[in-house]
């Protein structure tokens, strides 16, 4: 687990080795070897056999994935270049499940012919499936994604099992279990369930119960048919996330265990499990380091002006209330700050006054040339980049510390230059 003291060690290496200065004041810092780690207690936390694909929508740089690659896991991915960009990055299609909820033709038979795992969203998209079927073979296995419709999680924009939630087949809705059903009849091709219940703010009973509705439905659909065509459940992702202190809270063996509690034969080798773990993995890998440039007060109320905002911390700036984030302050040589703790605004670099990352935050005094590093970082913040008043992609290295305690970077993204920015205009 990393710890506070683990992570300010980076932070101070990293300044002393130039990748913190004036002219750069900003920078992501993935822990390389806490990704390798999450992924073991995955693997460990399933019995063996099963399938585990990282959602690449959290965290899409080449660098993360050639780790993850190394690491022994699949992916899962949500459009076309997502698809290009696992490929590009030495992906087997065998390793690949493509989930995009709008797909078009050309990309249906690109993954069909690559072999690629594909989930079916809605039955219009199974007609194109099935026109290129007609004519075509692959070796893809092909399954439905459900909509088990049991609920929204705290957060309502990444829960995905409401009863309107735009994702997948509606179970409850009028003959939609039916129509599955003879669909399995006709395509005996057809050998997936898949659902995903949210993300963040689901609770594990909420995700087991989800889970419980696809097997309920792949058992369903094998017992009418009288043989095993479905061997695969899909179970996605979506491990809630503790952002208020280090450590994983839940665990992948707490949500193991609780789905076993749920779905008692789970386990019991009639079908292999694949997950879509994505937030889990990474979230807690990751940490990102803004320069105080300037404070001030405005109406009694301390201010510090720095460069980590809106760009990389969207969700934070706009929903505060859902996406708080744990904040540490360090001084110019990157020693932690601890005495003289404060009430004091934390904006970022945008023009326009809600860029704010935090509101009366209890934290030592901020001073010019200090910095603040935002925890949990490493899922859906450099994948969600906002490019506001043209702000350009922060710098993301890697880093790993020794037995020595001597920390080691590597580049995993340049960011982007005023030239980048200047030609994604263009």
């Amino acid at each position: 687990m990393e710890t506070t003291q683990h992570k300010t060690r980076a932070v101070r290496a990293a300044i002393k080795q130039g990748l913190l200065s004036e002219t750069k004041p900003l920078l992501a810092l993935v822990n390389t070897q806490g990704i390798h780690d999450a992924v073991d207690a995955l693997k460990s936390a399933f019995p063996r056999g099963h399938r585990h694909c990282f959602a690449v929508k959290a965290n899409p740089y080449l660098g993360i994935l050639n780790i993850l690659k190394k690491a022994g896991m699949g992916v899962e991915v949500a459009s076309a270049p997502e698809l290009e960009l696992v490929l590009k990055a030495g992906f087997d299609p065998s390793q690949i499940i493509f989930d995009a909820p709008v797909k078009t033709p050309p990309e249906i038979a690109r993954a069909l012919h690559l072999g690629i795992d594909f989930n079916v969203d809605n039955f219009q998209e199974l007609e194109r499936v099935v026109n290129w079927m007609d004519t075509h073979s692959s070796s893809s296995s092909i399954g439905f994604r459900i909509n088990p419709q049991i609920g929204a999680g705290a957060v309502e924009s990444t829960s995905t099992a409401t009863l309107t939630s735009k994702f997948g087949i509606g179970i409850n809705d009028t003959n939609n279990r039916q129509k599955i059903i003879q669909a399995c009849k006709q395509y005996p091709w057809i050998q997936t369930i898949h659902v995903h219940v949210g993300s963040v703010a689901c609770p594990i009973n909420l995700m087991t119960k989800g889970v419980a509705v696809a097997y309920s439905l792949a058992e369903e659909i094998n017992s009418a048919l009288g043989t095993q065509q479905i061997n695969k459940l899909d179970i996605g992702g979506g491990l809630p996330v503790d952002f208020t202190q280090d450590g994983e809270n839940p665990t992948f063996s707490d949500y193991t265990c609780a789905l076993e509690h749920e779905v008692a034969d789970i386990y019991k080798g009639n079908y292999q499990l694949t997950t879509e773990f994505g937030r889990a993995i990474m979230a807690k890998n990751a940490m990102t380091i803004g320069r105080v440039e300037y404070t001030k007060m405005m109406g009694n109320q301390p201010i510090a002006l720095t460069h980590i905002g809106v760009q990389t911390l969207v969700r934070t700036v706009y929903e505060p209330e859902y996406w708080k984030r744990r904040i540490s302050a360090f001084n110019a040589e990157g020693y932690l700050k601890q005495a003289n703790e404060i009430k004091q605004d934390i904006a970022g670099p945008a023009c326009f006054s809600g860029d704010l990352i935090a509101r009366d935050r209890e934290l030592p005094k901020l001073a010019q040339g200090d910095y603040v590093m935002v925890h949990d970082t490493g899922a859906y913040h450099f994948s969600n980049h906002y490019q506001y008043n043209a702000l350009p992609r922060i710098p993301v290295f890697g880093y790993r510390i020794n037995n020595h305690q001597k920390v080691s970077f590597t580049c995993i993204s340049t960011g982007q230059t005023t030239d980048d920015v200047i030609r994604d205009y263009s």
